[in-house]
């Protein structure tokens, strides 16, 4: 048997490797990155953040009803319906190829004087956002991004569609690695295309889901 103080410097050199273990641990924890997705419906599921659907969103008795022409204005009001339970919008997509088998539908006329916008609010330094994306040629898809500020755009897109009247599934329409690590909010807003192209041709979003680092 080793006599008692040796035993006590044993025992304090195992508390200290223990020690620097439990450090070395938190710190490689703390290191890790986590993606976190957010659904269109089911929100962040860490967070419970929602996605918020703005200008205006349609009561439950008018969920089914397309947008309508305003009278003497010659505009359709920007509308949100939830895709899956739309029982009268033209996009009609597979549920077993979208994220959770859900998705928002959104329509924006070009002379309305609100975009069509969802947006949410994260902590993280990346921001990925996916959509379907339409082939039918009478969809217009072109959209902003806004990053905290919600008046200075930090990047757009427009998708050119093949006339195949198909859809593409988990879309990525845009992504931003190099976000301060912090609290943030993204703002995915409907807009005309840059060559001003759009023919009285109703905008869409099919809006799916983002991801956040």
């Amino acid at each position: 048997m080793l006599p008692l103080p040796l035993l006590l410097r044993v025992d304090r050199v195992l508390l200290l490797l223990l020690l620097q273990l439990c450090i070395c641990t938190f710190i490689l924890v703390g290191a890790i990155l986590v993606n976190v997705t957010i659904d269109d419906t089911f929100g962040d599921q860490f967070y419970t953040l929602f996605p918020q659907y703005t200008h205006p969103f349609l009561p439950p008795n008018q969920h089914d009803c397309y947008p309508k022409y305003i009278p003497d204005t010659n505009t359709v009001p920007p509308v949100w319906k939830q895709g899956p339970t739309c029982t009268t919008c033209g996009v009609k997509l597979d549920r077993e190829q979208v994220m959770r088998g859900t998705w928002y539908d959104g329509r924006w006329d070009e002379h309305s004087k609100e975009q069509t916008r969802v947006e949410f609010t994260f902590w993280g330094t990346a921001i990925y956002i996916y959509s379907i994306v339409s082939n039918r040629l009478i969809d217009l898809q072109s959209y902003e991004f806004y990053i905290d500020n919600p008046n200075l755009p930090v990047g757009n897109f427009t998708y050119s569609a093949d006339g195949s009247n198909s859809y593409d599934y988990h879309y990525l329409l845009y992504s931003n690695t190099a976000l301060q690590d912090g609290q943030h909010t993204f703002t995915l807003a409907s807009s005309k295309p840059d060559d001003g192209s759009v023919n009285g041709i109703l905008m869409l979003i099919l809006f799916d889901y983002a991801v956040y680092t």
